[in-house]
């Protein structure tokens, strides 16, 4: 099948470049559309046969007159090279990756057969649901990576079939073996996670989620180590008031971080249920953690009870460091036995054959 893959920014997010790579896997003729790559896509795209048409239409300032023109400038750039592409290779299906690709695209891909891929609920943000509006009843697909998030758009938008579940499950995770060769450049933090039992949260480290209780909980239980790896937005001195002895990695690339994941012995994973897209969370992390057969905790909220379903984590009260530390040692009693729940959440999930499912369907009708 011919495919032409759109999404409306310079950045390739991991839902987009596992679909990418999954139906190259699945041997569709592939053409991407975007306003840009890093060089090192380009040539990996480039190497898999994969068309590429950068447009370089990004605003060049947050001011709503330059994103306008941006939005208009991709609509007809795009649309004239779906236009050509289709008469020069013949008719196929457009691949439509993120709300702000169908803001800018608009109604006009109405004249062509077209799937969704739509990673966020977009509660807040009234024009992306009207742009969703206008186009979601006529597409072929509506992919979501969140069973919950499916309920709530087809209540919302009266469909007559759910949006299909696409989890966030990366495409590709590297073995331990491949990680290897960041441990010199980062040996003496290698010689902390090996030494210690080390409880880790990746991720930007700001007021939205608050770890004070997990910070105080890991103080109190000396045999553990917290850890925090991503950027600070403010809260990391606070934390250090309440745990001296946490360690602070910034900010490290993929898939670089992932060495620390690999190391680590449990993971954090919680979501503060301020909005019904965080309450019903997509996160790829428990499935970064589950590669690596890391036990988590998580938060009381439904996106991820699927923890408890697989018995690869605990839930606990992110905001009572007592109910932290019991889970903390729940995890410890029943180690080997958390490990092997999360082998059962990490193979839970086929996202290929999903997707496979979901293009066969289309062929039979």
């Amino acid at each position: 099948m011919r495919i032409i893959l759109l999404f409306k920014s310079k950045t390739l997010n991991s839902p987009t470049l596992s679909t990418l790579l999954i139906l190259n896997d699945l041997g569709h003729e592939l053409t991407v559309i975007s306003e840009g790559l890093d060089e090192y896509w380009v040539k990996e795209l480039e190497n898999k046969h994969i068309r590429l048409h950068l447009l370089k239409t990004q605003s060049k300032s947050n001011n709503p007159i330059s994103k306008f023109i941006s939005y208009k400038a991709f609509q007809k750039k795009a649309m004239k090279v779906i236009k050509n592409e289709f008469q020069e290779k013949g008719e196929g299906l457009l691949w439509i990756s993120g709300a702000q690709t169908i803001l800018a695209l608009g109604d006009k891909i109405k004249d062509y057969h077209y799937i969704l891929q739509i990673h966020e609920l977009h509660e807040h943000f009234s024009y992306q649901l009207k742009a969703i509006k206008k186009v979601i009843h006529s597409a072929d697909l509506v992919f979501m990576p969140e069973y919950n998030r499916s309920i709530i758009y087809q209540v919302w938008f009266k469909l007559e079939k759910r949006p299909i579940v696409l989890p966030n499950k990366p495409y590709f995770l590297p073995t331990i073996e491949e990680l290897e060769k960041f441990k010199n450049k980062h040996k003496e933090l290698v010689s902390f996670f090996q030494e210690n039992k080390v409880i880790l949260y990746q991720g930007e480290i700001s007021a939205e989620r608050n770890l004070s209780a997990f910070a105080q909980a890991c103080h109190e239980l000396p045999e553990y180590k917290f850890a925090l790896l991503g950027k600070d937005h403010g809260m990391l001195n606070k934390y250090k008031q309440i745990n001296p002895n946490l360690i602070h990695i910034d900010y490290t690339p993929a898939p670089e971080y992932l060495l620390f994941t690999s190391l680590a012995h449990i993971g954090i994973v919680t979501y503060e249920p301020k909005e019904l897209n965080t309450a019903y969370c997509a996160p790829n992390k428990i499935f970064e953690y589950s590669a690596f057969k890391k036990p988590m905790l998580g938060n009381n909220i439904p996106g991820l009870k699927v923890l408890e379903h697989c018995n690869a984590g605990v839930i606990v009260d992110e905001q009572d460091k007592e109910s932290i530390k019991q889970g903390i040692k729940k995890i410890e009693e029943n180690y080997t036995n958390y490990q092997e729940g999360t082998n059962v959440l990490f193979n839970s999930v086929d996202n290929g054959e999903i997707i496979r499912k979901a293009l066969k369907s289309l062929k039979n009708h």
